[in-house]
């Protein structure tokens, strides 16, 4: 069977228009999802954009649904990167409570969200990770209510 010229053109011009308009998507990660805002300080935390179909372009990210006296503040992720962080802060009135916030990652025509969940505390309420922690761990999640597990050996 011979293709006609013109029909080999017709069939080329819809592949060309089809890979024009698919210009691929991502979706985007939080790590942590959870975090604590103690009133008067800043937090951060990683956003992670999954690029499909060839997406190549720049991501900017914004946050909805903070409360009163919480800020976000601004990160474009560049073209080529796949990762950039995300900084909250509180200011010392803040609202207290938990909150659910979505993160919104858009660019290129294409947009994905990810949910992240705050709790904004005052210095006074936060629980130490066990009691008598001291330094950089010491208000980590996941402490309390569990259980040690003793290591004797390592054979």
């Amino acid at each position: 069977m011979k293709i006609s010229q013109k029909t080999y053109y017709a069939a080329l011009l819809m592949v060309i228009a089809m890979m024009a308009s698919c210009k691929g998507g991502f979706s985007v990660n939080i790590s942590p999802d959870s975090i604590i805002l103690v009133q008067g300080q800043t937090t951060s935390v990683m956003v992670n954009i999954e690029p499909s179909g060839g997406f190549k372009g720049q991501v900017e990210v914004t946050v909805s649904g903070l409360p009163q006296g919480v800020t976000a503040g601004l990160l474009t992720i560049t073209p080529g990167n796949v990762t950039g962080t995300l900084t909250l802060s509180a200011e010392s009135s803040a609202a207290t409570g938990m909150f659910g916030l979505t993160v919104q990652a858009a660019g290129s025509g294409t947009a994905a969200t990810a949910s992240l969940a705050l709790s904004v505390v005052t210095e006074e309420s936060r629980l130490a990770a066990f009691p008598g922690a001291e330094g950089f761990g010491a208000y980590a999640t996941g402490g309390r209510g569990g259980r040690v597990i003793y290591v004797t050996t390592l054979n």
